[in-house]
């Protein structure tokens, strides 16, 4: 089984199917959604003090990617659990839900 890397390019968790993410990669994942979480509220005053509309829609540009950034490392952590069946077998069931949550992601 592979492993993949976080921001930092360390290993953040190995994908071995567990229920979620490991405490690393969890702990990251916070920490993403922490970041995007105080550029929205920069945006927000942004937009209170009237900023230049470039630099406002630049920040929700970045915030944005960062969000999506969140949700790819989220399904690239799980694909191995959303993909295999309980035998342990590929489920083509499973295959097509994983399919349509990285498709809403896109």
């Amino acid at each position: 089984m592979g492993m993949i890397e976080s921001a930092t390019g360390h290993p953040a968790t190995d994908l071995t199917g567990t229920d979620h993410p490991g405490p690393a990669t969890t702990a990251d994942l916070v920490r993403r959604l922490r970041r995007v979480e105080g550029q929205v509220r920069g945006v927000q005053h942004m937009l209170e003090t009237e900023r230049d509309c470039r630099d406002v829609l630049t920040q929700l540009s970045a915030a944005r990617k960062a969000l999506d950034q969140v949700g790819f490392l989220l399904v690239a952590d799980r694909l191995t659990e959303c993909a295999t069946s309980s035998d342990g077998g590929l489920d083509d069931e499973r295959l097509a839900e994983l399919r349509q949550m990285f498709l809403r992601l896109t």
